[in-house]
């Protein structure tokens, strides 16, 4: 499951992508699905995690929605 500290570093991760808007939002989507299906199969630090991983807002880069 993820944890925390894993949240962490994949923001660090989208930080240093945030140039390319594609790669970024592709990868944005799927760090919020992991944390979301730990969540869904009943992570204990499920508020810390959903607190963490909203932090991607905060990150500047493109999103385009369909």
């Amino acid at each position: 499951m993820i944890s925390v500290a894993d949240v962490l570093a994949a923001l660090a991760e989208l930080e240093r992508m945030k140039d390319d808007d594609e790669a970024a939002h592709s990868y944005e989507d799927d760090l919020r699905e992991c944390v979301l299906r730990a969540i869904a199969e009943g992570a204990l630090d499920a508020q810390p995690l959903a607190q963490v991983v909203l932090a991607s807002s905060g990150i500047e880069f493109s999103r385009w929605c369909a």
